[in-house]
């Protein structure tokens, strides 16, 4: 019975079809610069993710870009086995992540966790920075017609400099 238990516990969350086709319909309306924010938050309304991940993912679509990094990590110790599902490499990546430099985070996401999977490729992520959070999700979400809602959720707008 334990195996039976491990194994319901790694199944992924469950979203509502209709709820994330209001979100790709919301997707094609937003500005570019919104689209990230949008989709997190549309996730964490359309899919049955735990609670506390599920507010995790809102506090991090609504939070100051200076934040955003810490509350992503919270949200993916919450939750490491779908973690582990979205990225085979698993949470080593995080410090790898953290010591490359905006320009090779793309490529270091893509190949580490196999984003390839999902239908992304590096030219569609270079311009912006990778969402590790995002990737978990598009995790549970990704599937035929939902490329461009994996895309915003793994892509998210890169922090303008301060001067």
């Amino acid at each position: 019975m334990s195996v039976l238990l491990s194994v319901a516990l790694l199944a992924p969350p469950t979203c509502a079809p209709e709820a994330l086709a209001k979100v790709e319909e919301a997707l094609a309306q937003a500005p570019a610069k919104r689209a990230h924010a949008l989709a997190l938050q549309g996730v964490s309304e359309a899919c049955a993710l735990p609670p506390k991940l599920a507010a995790g993912v809102r506090g991090v679509a609504a939070a100051p870009p200076d934040q955003v990094a810490l509350l992503e990590a919270r949200c993916i110790t919450q939750a490491t086995d779908l973690w582990t599902q979205a990225c085979p490499a698993g949470v080593k990546v995080f410090a790898q992540l953290a010591s490359a430099a905006p320009d090779a985070r793309p490529a270091l996401l893509l190949a580490a966790c196999q984003l390839d999977r999902f239908g992304l490729t590096l030219a569609q992520l270079q311009g912006g920075d990778v969402s590790p959070l995002g990737v978990m999700l598009a995790a549970v979400v990704h599937g035929p017609g939902r490329a461009a809602l994996v895309q915003a959720l793994v892509l998210s707008p890169r922090p303008e400099a301060t001067p």
